[in-house]
């Protein structure tokens, strides 16, 4: 027989009297008073926690941005082939869509190249700082916010081109639009709070970067002078600030690399409405503790609290799974709690679902759904103390002509297919990864170079072999390189991979060149 649980509700309705409701609710009125302040400091803290996890992502994104203009800037040896720069800084901005516009700059401040070509920027030579500062320091760089020569408002960020001599001929440089859309702004605005929290980047001279409002970019934040202090002088802060007659709870923290904070803040007045709620709460809790405490005893109070209490412990468990265990554990033995239970239980469920799904989103290729670059790099972590590796770079043959002549449907027809072949061909263990465009990787732990070339070939063989959609036959180039000792940086054995696949189109496309053979 299933026992029903008891509603605490009715209790409250039969033993409540007129003194505990006016005590009750003096009691509320001085916890309001006291409450306030703590509440305040929670908020404050909450945007402070809040400004930290925004200022590891973005700089997460700013390196991620930086590497790959390093990447790309490695791939330039000449600034003699015009048509090879022009599809680098297109493959540069499309890949990921971290930056707007990419240029190549010879050393002298003349654009080369750029993607969009819509820039017509190509032979304009350049003034602005930070173009200036790029060439004269040779050396990764971020600038500050500056008018373009097509008259946006961007964040430039550039790297050194050095020839195969050593010699520095130019740059490669992504911008960042500040007032139109871009992938920075689109993670600023994604955020979890409630609409009255803004968050925003600042420059430690309190210039507005970014911020949902375009209108506030490039302009100064109107803060105390006490505030700006505090943010160039710490890492991580709390504080408060008046504009347009409202006083804000501000959190901020600074951003890696650059001279940036990333700003939380929401209006105080919200602390109000916080207020209301919590003293609805508390009258409901307080009449039961008073009558709890006056009419039965303190262990039907304490037998009251305890899934509470447990609940709460639960929500500070590190281990997601474990806490999922221990929830369910809880005998809530009252018809509140195990609604609170419930919820808990179910919110902390789906959290895991989404947080799992959005990881897996962020680390496949949407069109082939083999990894991309971020899963890839993710992937070999698992093999960073293994030996004996190899990988393997594909490129397709006359990719250009397939996308010219049939259209780029065509094309992304044919990268599926490319990703399901070389899927099919490798080992479960094997990591796959579209690098970008039409040029896969294949990473091959406790691999030797025998085995990695019969791999590659038998992949080249397959897919020599196969018909295409609309009768297409298409071949592909490989590189492959080895490395015996442990895991070190991947981005040299790319490279030598790299070498070997460049090697493998002089000689005539469609074949296997090993970098140690070369």
């Amino acid at each position: 027989m299933r026992i029903k649980k008891p509603h605490l509700r009715p209790i409250v309705i039969t033993l409540s009297v007129g003194g505990i409701l006016l005590t009750s609710i003096f009691l509320i009125a001085v916890i309001m008073v006291f409450q306030r302040e703590n509440i305040e400091k929670d908020l404050l803290y909450a945007n402070s926690s809040y400004a930290m996890k925004m200022s590891d992502v973005m700089s997460g994104y700013i390196e991620m941005a930086q590497g790959e203009l390093a990447y790309g800037a490695k791939k330039i040896k000449s600034t003699n082939d015009i048509d090879s720069l022009k599809d680098e800084a297109d493959r540069l901005r499309l890949q990921s869509g971290m930056f707007n516009s990419v240029l190549v700059v010879s050393n002298d401040a003349v654009v080369l190249a750029t993607s969009p070509e819509s820039l017509d920027l190509v032979g304009t030579r350049l003034n602005s700082s930070a173009s200036k500062l790029a060439i004269e320091e040779k050396k990764p760089f971020i600038s500050s916010p500056l008018k373009s020569v097509t008259g946006n408002l961007i964040i430039l960020l550039s790297h050194p081109i050095y020839d195969k001599g050593g010699n520095y001929i130019g740059y490669v440089g992504g911008s960042i639009y500040l007032k139109k859309h871009s992938l920075f702004g689109d993670v600023l605005s994604r955020h979890f709070f409630k609409n009255n929290t803004e968050i925003s980047i600042v420059s430690d001279d309190g210039n507005v970067i970014f911020n949902n409002d375009k209108s506030a970019v490039d302009r100064p934040m109107v803060m105390s002078d006490d505030l700006k202090s505090k943010l160039t002088a710490s890492d991580r802060g709390e504080g408060a600030f008046f504009s347009s007659g409202h006083r804000y709870l501000l959190g901020y923290a600074s951003m890696k690399n650059t001279v940036w904070n990333v700003l939380v803040y929401s209006r105080a007045d919200s602390v109000t409405t916080i207020l209301i709620a919590y003293a609805k709460s508390v009258l409901v809790l307080l009449i039961i503790i008073i009558i709890v405490f006056s009419l039965i005893s303190y262990f039907i109070a304490s037998s009251i609290s305890l899934p509470l209490e447990k609940l709460a412990i639960s929500t500070n468990a590190k281990d997601i799974g474990a806490s999922l265990v221990y929830i369910k554990a809880i005998n809530a033995w009252y018809a509140e709690a195990d609604r609170l239970k419930k919820a808990l239980f179910t919110y902390i469920k789906v959290m895991m679902e989404r947080v799992d799904s959005l990881n897996e989103v962020a680390l496949k290729d949407p069109l082939t759904g083999v990894n991309n670059r971020l899963g890839f790099l993710s992937k070999i972590q698992n093999h960073k103390r293994d030996s004996g590796y190899s990988v393997i770079v594909i490129d397709v043959d006359f990719f250009k002509e397939i996308n010219d002549s049939f259209g780029h449907g065509v094309g992304d027809e044919v990268l599926v297919s490319l990703a399901h072949i070389i899927n099919s061909c490798c080992r479960s263990e094997d990591v796959v990864c579209r690098f970008g465009g039409e040029e896969f990787v294949v990473f091959l732990p406790n691999t030797s170079v025998v085995t990695a070339k019969c791999v590659a070939e038998r992949i080249r063989s397959v897919i020599e072999s196969t018909v295409f959609p609309n009768n297409l036959r298409v071949t592909i180039s490989a590189g492959v390189a080895t490395q015996d000792d442990p895991l070190g940086r991947i981005d040299f054995l790319l490279k030598n991979a790299d070498d070997a696949l460049y090697q493998a189109k002089r000689e005539g496309r469609n074949k296997v060149i090993v970098y140690s053979a070369i």
